[in-house]
């Protein structure tokens, strides 16, 4: 083997890749994006072994275009597990091409490179079978593979600790992922000279945001309302309540407020004295319908719009980021920069969906779990809360454990709050119990002994039930209802169900459905409307 052994290609400047460059900047970069976490020296130790399988002459040969289907992670993952005996390294490696794999005891034995050697699950050869030959190599070139002081992560006790123990291996599968993907992309964007520096958002500045937002509300909200003053007073109260909340210990709060009381800037001044308080990292809003995070987008953009560029993020499908798999010249540097960004969330403020949060909280996949380092020590909202899937039971434990391990604060937010810490729904041997020790930010304000007092000053609608809705069974009944009314909306649960209802209600009758724009040209629902009418 040459002197010089490789990770990566030649760059467009006709620079390769240095392995024990690769390697090193890695697990350097790895253990930065554990922190304070225990296994930030396990973190370190993944970066150093993710790719020994590089230093096979095969893999040389393979970045010359002269061998192919090798798998060079699995070494690594067995080095790490039969050396050091960390558990959450050999996941890590393992999954870093192929995503997280089950951690039992039998598919940890299945990486062992004689069993490779055999049957391999993706059908590929190992770069190069003798681990012990590959360390000397990695060590003869200066790559120094020490035992971490913390050990490998257990995986017996209860089902708690089971829990416990994925987030940990997820957070470090995250920390390795994002440290190899900035490491090789800066490369491949390096001159002649080396690597360019990695792309990187902005840092933080909670108690500057928090001079804006209140520069904002002052100039923009208080002066220009036309609210009525019960309204306006109901604000206000929600606006003390979240900055009265706010120096409170990091952990789980709830928002319950009626629509139009302001919890959108509320949210955003409490997730803002927080992070100053207590010197977090960043703030990530979730939203589970795409209109209203971009109705957030456009005020947030307002309130910062004096700060740098992508202090607020916006990741969702309709946030014009382009696709990943884009070629580098096919974007402008300021889209590629925003994407990269996204890719991990290194941004300040983040605004996002559910289902991108919850993807990087459960997904296998590199690319969604990359990013899930950055919530630690972070502030998380949840608007609409009362929207999170049905899978309480995981998210729940999921949210409970990063604020008790990892420095988070979880807010959530609704109008319609579910009983989410209630105990007596979870069964212990089976899910975590409900959040623990959730504080309502209301009670922090001056309608603690009437927290219902909001809604009654915010009360638009009254709802009553006819005394006799539950005799009320036959769809022609309620046909015949509707049809003595000239105008009247009806909601119901189900396309079917629409679809009968409409059948028996005279002709004219329109049928709003959003499968109806989703499905067709807008001209075509246009079309179909007017035939309707």
């Amino acid at each position: 083997m040459g002197v010089s052994i490789y990770a990566h290609s030649a760059n467009p400047a006709g620079r390769w890749h240095l392995l024990k460059d690769h390697l090193a900047a890695v697990g350097a970069l790895a253990k930065e994006h554990a922190g304070a976490a225990p296994w930030s020296d396990e973190a370190a130790l993944a970066g150093l072994l993710h790719d020994l399988g590089k230093y096979a002459e095969r893999f040389q040969a393979r970045l010359q275009g002269k061998d192919a289907g090798l798998d060079h992670w699995s070494q690594g993952a067995w080095v790490a597990l039969s050396q050091h005996r960390a558990i959450a390294d050999a996941l890590a490696i393992q999954g870093h091409h192929i995503g997280l794999q089950r951690g039992g005891s039998s598919a940890l034995c299945g990486i062992a490179p004689d069993k490779l050697a055999v049957r391999h699950p993706q059908n590929l050869q190992l770069s190069d079978s003798d681990t012990d030959r590959l360390v000397q190599r990695a060590q003869a070139d200066g790559i120094q593979l020490d035992k971490p002081p913390t050990t490998a992560i257990s995986l017996q006790g209860s089902f708690a600790q089971a829990v416990a123990a994925m987030l940990d291996v997820r957070l470090l599968f995250s920390c390795l992922v994002d440290a190899d993907f900035l490491d090789t992309e800066a490369h491949f964007d390096g001159d002649a000279k080396g690597k360019r520096p990695r792309v990187a958002g902005p840092a933080l500045d909670a108690q500057a945001g928090l001079d804006a937002l209140n520069r904002y509300m002052s100039e923009r909200i208080r002066a220009g309302t036309q609210a009525e003053t019960q309204v306006l007073a109901a604000r206000e109260a929600l606006w003390r309540a979240s900055g009265n909340a706010a120096p409170a210990a990091p952990g789980v709060f709830t928002l319950t407020a009626p629509t139009g009381s302001g919890k959108t800037l509320a949210m955003l001044r409490f997730a803002l004295e927080h992070a100053a308080t207590h010197n977090l990292k960043r703030i990530v809003l979730a939203v589970p319908f795409l209109t209203v995070i971009e109705q957030a987008a456009r005020e947030y953009r307002q309130v910062f719009a004096d700060f740098p560029d992508n202090f607020v993020l916006e990741h969702h499908s309709l946030a014009g980021l382009g696709e990943e798999s884009e070629k580098r010249d096919a974007e402008g540097m300021q889209v590629r920069q925003r994407r990269l960004l996204a890719e991990n969330w290194d941004a300040p403020i983040v605004l996002t969906t559910n289902v991108q949060l919850l993807e990087s909280l459960f997904s296998n996949r590199p690319s969604s779990c990359r990013k899930l380092h950055n919530l630690m020590e972070a502030v998380i909202l949840f608007d609409e809360a009362q929207s999170l899937p049905e899978f309480l039971k995981p998210i729940l434990g999921a949210l409970n454990l990063l604020t008790c391990h990892y420095g988070v604060t979880v807010l959530l937010s609704t109008a319609t709050l579910p009983a989410l810490a209630r105990q007596e729904y979870f069964d212990p041997r089976i899910s975590i119990a409900g959040l623990d020790g959730v504080r309502e930010l209301m009670q922090s304000g001056p309608h603690v002994d009437d927290p219902d007092e909001l809604y009654r000053d915010l009360r638009r609608v009254r709802v009553r039930l006819p005394a006799d809705w539950r005799a009320r069974t036959g769809w022609e009944d309620f046909a015949t209802e509707l049809a003595a009314h000239p105008s009247v909306l009806a909601i119901v649960n189900t396309r079917r169900h629409a679809a009968t209802l409409h059948a028996l209600l005279p002709k004219g009758t329109l049928h709003l459905s959003a499968l109806l724009i989703l499905s067709t040209s807008p001209l075509k629902a246009i079309w179909y409307l007017m035939e309707l009418a």
